[in-house]
């Protein structure tokens, strides 16, 4: 009978990791790749990273003879909602600096010029909307158009 001490998550596309956070909030051992989208797991003891097939293979084997160790309260308290909320808050503080090198590398105006071509390309010229639709009366999903959004199709041509 296999203790359930280990949870192996070979995902590198995962977005929110947020199985492979459970388990680690849980005290299990967490098997997951070397990879950019886990380097928060790396800072816990019981998260065993690896790079190849092989390291993977030696990963299990140490959690399979090894127990995990107990969560610190500071780890433990890494994994709450307030933990979570701290880092969030941290992270989206812009600085003056941050904003005077936005403005001066350019970048502010180039995120206002993608919005609005984002926003134009859908309201004004249908543009979106024309990739999905097959003829004139019917999407490429096999929905009909609205008389409604006929009448905004239309006005775009």
């Amino acid at each position: 009978d296999l203790p359930h001490k280990i949870f192996l998550n070979a995902s590198i596309s995962e977005v929110l990791c947020t199985t492979t956070a459970e388990a680690l909030a849980m005290g299990k051992f967490a098997v997951i790749p070397n990879h950019p989208s886990n380097d928060f797991f790396l800072q816990f003891p019981n998260c065993l990273a690896y790079r190849t097939m092989d390291e993977c293979v030696e990963k299990l084997q140490y959690a399979l003879s090894h127990d995990p160790e107990p969560l610190t309260e500071e780890q433990a308290y890494t994994f709450t909602w307030e933990a979570a909320t701290e880092r969030l808050i941290k992270s989206s503080i812009v600085t003056k600096r941050d904003a005077m090198e936005r403005d001066l590398g350019g970048i502010d105006k180039r995120d206002e010029r993608a919005a609005w071509i984002h926003a134009e390309t859908g309201k004004k010229h249908g543009f979106l909307r024309k990739l999905f639709t097959k003829d004139d009366d019917t999407t490429a999903s096999g929905g009909e158009i609205s008389d409604g959004e006929k009448s905004t199709s239309d006005k775009s041509n």
